[in-house]
């Protein structure tokens, strides 16, 4: 199922940002691809940059609560 959700996103951002995008590059003169294929590159670097930080920040937060339900509920899982 997630695989299928991220196909479906990846479909997405082609056809609402990568083609024009490679349609606006062409236009202006410059590499079409090469804009286009870093912006996508940063774009997952920056989605990759921000998992890891909210990663860290929940451990932090987890940390603070070591006795009570939510540790209960963590270890049930």
């Amino acid at each position: 199922m997630m695989g299928f959700a991220a196909g479906v996103m990846i479909a997405a951002s082609f056809w609402s940002l990568l083609s024009p995008a490679i349609e606006l590059a062409d236009e202006l003169g410059y590499n079409p691809i090469l804009p286009t294929a870093l912006g996508f590159l940063f774009g997952g670097l920056f989605i990759r940059l921000t998992d890891f930080l909210a990663g860290k920040i929940h451990k932090k937060k987890q940390k603070k609560k070591m006795f009570g339900e939510e540790c209960l509920y963590l270890y049930l899982q």
